[in-house]
């Protein structure tokens, strides 16, 4: 007996321990989602969504989030977007608090105060909106495809009924339904007619981002359906950022066309024949930087090499690496002028000699930009214009075009886009009006634009400035992410991408004199490449000798044209470098394993690609690269969306 008595003790206090806890592992879940839609004669809908919670202060604390789809996308990737107008809240049959914050396909409902924790327990939350564009017009048909719940729910949903109230007395002429999770199409519902409303109701638990879509279809006519020009206007409307990419677009292709036909077109051509010298005073740099219309890292290759055969230095490997030692006794005159300040850079101190490493990249980049500063100064404007000032407009352009687009489906995008069209073309307009203006082709053209310019810059500086803060603002740059969600805007904008590269190379153009250089250069070029010495033969070219091999190496280089050149002092230059004695050809600006007599054409290439290699890699500071039919599914539909606690 008193065994008996110490269990039930023991059973009376174990369930005074776990009682107060009970409550608290109840699980939050949605116990009821109850849907009425009123289908209105004008073809919008009213919907009241009646959504009770099991709230643990868990998820649910301070109330609810519904979250709405506002657009969607048309089999044609075209963007469709409808209206969503919440006209009330309630908690517990008391109106509540709540926001409306924008997502990126549509609007969320934030129900609740964020000063304000819910009571554990159930909470009934009603929420009453009207949607419109939700119905299909079909030929025989029309149709609302509603996803009731959407499948967004991180809950158990206990049970969904959805109430359809079809217009006018409306007969049903066909009904689906579909539950589970996003695509299913589970039939786990029951569907009935009574006293002209539709009821669809689920018959087991939905687990988490489960929902329930209904699908009913009645006849023709009692309902408007869009006209043409409405659905006209709609499309208009709800592609307006697909709308400015594409007439952005041709907007920039125009403008290109413009600046390339007034600005960049080329000079003609003149009659090309072969030279057996390059242009009077043009180092290998210079006939690079003249010939590309620019610099890169070929020309510094070309200009090392140029420093070596002409005597002032070394080019000797070091395993992987390659050092530069300077000659004893080598003076600048021999030298050109961008050569002398790379050799004033390399060799200022008391070093004779640098490794191409990047421990040296602070001096070997200095000697890169001496280079390019001495290329710029001396050809530049000289013998081709590169028009960057109309490249730099295009590309303003475009990020006007694109912050537009980007703006576009936004609240308020109408205010940011007319503020963007006013100063942004605003400030276009004085740039383009500074640099047409200011084109060395056309004086007068800039003499009468003086007058007018005189307060522009200011002008220009302050509306920028308001354009920059207007930008930030509304976070246009964050919703540029959205403009490649629509396969025409990301083709407009790859297109954009892609004139804007390729107007980049053909803004650039030749000056009359250049043109005359750039035959020249051609000419020359004819020579380091041509096969065919028969024809050559016929001009009485100079004679192949190492001496000549060496001093045209650097420009063959510099022309891409390092292999041709090679093979055709190759068998030359095997058999000199088969003499006897010391009398053996060896360059002598060269040292290092990779020298091979009998494939000059791998040396020069090795040389030429490993040496721009070694000064890309040494000027880089080290660490700093690296349906109703039944064709439908649970989630379809109009509706839907999903939400959560919070």
């Amino acid at each position: 007996m008193s065994r008996l008595l110490r269990a039930g003790f023991l059973a009376v206090v174990a369930i005074g321990l776990l009682s107060p806890a009970a409550p608290a592992l109840a699980q939050e879940r949605i116990l009821r989602f109850d849907s009425d839609i009123t289908i209105n004669d004008d073809a919008s809908l009213t919907v009241i969504e009646t959504i009770e919670i099991q709230a643990e202060g868990v998820n649910f604390r301070r109330g609810i989030l519904r979250d709405f789809p506002t657009k969607y996308e048309d089999r044609y990737g075209n963007t469709v977007k409808v209206t969503f107008d919440v006209r009330s809240v309630q908690r517990d049959g008391v109106s509540e608090n709540y926001q409306l914050e924008d997502l990126r396909n549509g609007v969320r409902v934030r129900v609740g105060n964020a000063r304000i924790f819910l009571d554990p327990g159930p909470h009934t939350y009603t929420i009453t909106y009207r949607t419109t564009r939700q119905l299909g017009f079909f030929d025989d048909f029309d149709e609302l495809y509603w996803n009731v719940t959407g499948t967004g729910w991180n809950f158990m949903i206990d049970g969904v009924e959805a109430r359809v109230r079809l217009p006018g007395g409306a007969l049903a002429v066909q009904h689906a339904a579909y539950t589970g999770p996003q695509g299913a199409r589970g039939t786990d519902f029951t569907a009935f007619e009574r006293g002209g409303i539709w009821t669809f109701r689920t018959t087991r638990k939905l687990g988490p981002y489960e929902g329930l879509t209904i699908a009913v279809a009645w006849p023709k006519g009692f309902v408007p359906e869009p006209t043409d020009a409405e659905r006209a206007r709609q499309f208009v409307d709800d592609n307006k950022a697909t709308g400015i990419a594409i007439g952005g677009t041709l907007a920039v292709f125009m403008y290109y066309l413009f600046a390339w036909r007034r600005f960049g077109r080329d000079p003609e051509k003149g009659t090309i024949i072969p030279r057996f010298e390059p242009p009077e005073g043009l180092s290998p740099a210079a006939t690079r930087f003249i010939r590309i219309m620019g610099y890169d890292k070929q020309a510094f290759s070309a200009a090392l090499i140029n420093m070596a055969v002409k005597g002032y230095q070394v080019i000797a490997s070091e395993g992987a690496k390659y050092r530069l030692r300077r000659e004893p006794g080598a003076v600048l005159d021999i030298l050109s002028g961008g050569e002398r300040r790379i050799a004033k850079t390399m060799f200022g101190g008391a070093g004779e000699s640098i490794l191409l490493d990047n421990i040296n990249h602070v001096v070997l980049g200095k000697a890169v930009k001496k280079l390019r500063e001495s290329l710029k100064l001396e050809y530049e404007k000289v013998y081709f214009l590169r028009n960057t000032k109309f490249f730099v407009i295009g590309v303003l352009l475009t990020l006007l075009i694109t912050l537009s687009a980007a703006s576009a489906d936004n609240e308020g995008g109408l205010l940011f886009r007319a503020l963007i069209m006013f100063f942004g073309s605003a400030f276009i307009v004085y740039l383009a009006l500074h640099f047409f203006g200011d084109s060395d082709d056309d004086p007068t053209f800039r003499a009468g634009l003086s007058s007018r310019l005189s307060g522009g810059a200011i002008i220009g500086f302050v509306q920028f400035l308001i354009f920059a803060v207007v930008m930030v603002a509304n976070g246009a740059a964050a919703s540029a992410l959205n403009l490649f969600d629509n396969p025409f805007q990301s083709l407009c904008f790859a297109v954009l991408g892609g004139i804007n590269v390729v107007y980049f190379f053909l803004l650039k153009r030749p000056t009359l004199a250049g043109r005359k250089i750039m035959d020249e250069i051609e000419g020359f070029r004819m020579y380091l490449g041509t096969a065919e010495e028969e024809r050559l033969n016929l001009l009485n070219p100079p004679e192949k000798t190492p001496e000549l091999f060496e001093k045209y190496l650097p420009y063959a280089l510099a022309l891409d044209l390092e292999n041709e050149w090679s093979e055709k002092f190759a068998r030359m230059l095997l058999l000199a470098s088969m003499a006897p004695g010391e009398s053996g050809y060896r360059p002598r600006w060269y040292s290092g394993r990779h020298w091979e007599p009998g494939n000059t054409a791998s040396f020069t290439r090795n040389l030429g690609s490993s040496l721009g290699a070694a000064v890309a890699s040494s000027t880089t500071a080290p660490g700093s690269s690296s349906g109703s039919g039944g064709g439908g599914s649970s989630g379809g539909g109009g509706g839907g969306g999903g939400g959560g606690g919070w």
